[in-house]
């Protein structure tokens, strides 16, 4: 069941590089999550989450290759990874796993001493204000309130003129 839903998520961001390629859109930006989003972290479950928690070899296999593929496709563009891991346990691990993934170069957004009910939605505004993107693609889980973080930013940046595209992982 799990293997059908990543690729229908393949299906629909191979879908989205191909608009994007066209040429619509001048600036792309790439903001993905990374805990059960492109590595399989269990979040939801206490056991395993500790279980998966330092682990670099449990990431979702052609993620990298997909968002390598929106890079190729539009140079310009950005990938932020954000996640609520706090940076000092987990920087290290999460850039081994993007390396090993095969994902490409990208900033990360690590939670610092900040509130982890706010840390995402501050980033997510840092960076679209920052870059002014024309196109925004969303790459988040159920897990940890992805859905309603891209929503509220969408619904907060709307009348910008910038695009929204989101894609969310059933964990």
């Amino acid at each position: 069941m799990n293997f059908l839903r990543v690729i229908v998520l393949h299906l629909c961001l191979i879908l989205s590089v191909s608009l994007l390629s066209s040429g619509l859109f001048a600036k792309v930006v790439l903001i993905s999550d990374i805990d059960d989003t492109i590595k399989s972290s269990f979040i939801r479950n206490q056991t395993w989450r500790v279980a998966y928690a330092f682990s670099t070899d449990v990431y979702y296999k052609g993620m990298g290759a997909l968002y390598s593929q929106v890079i190729k496709d539009n140079p310009e563009a950005k990938v932020f990874y954000l996640s609520n891991a706090p940076a000092i346990l987990m920087e290290g691990q999460h850039l081994r796993l993007l390396s090993k993934g095969g994902f490409p170069q990208g900033e990360m957004l690590l939670r610092g001493l900040e509130s982890s009910r706010t840390h995402k939605m501050n980033r997510l505004r840092e960076v679209i204000i920052e870059e002014q993107p024309s196109t925004v693609i969303f790459i988040g889980d159920n897990g940890e309130n992805d859905i309603e973080f891209y929503k509220k930013i969408t619904q907060e940046f709307s009348s910008s003129g910038v695009r929204f595209l989101t894609f969310i992982r059933i964990a």
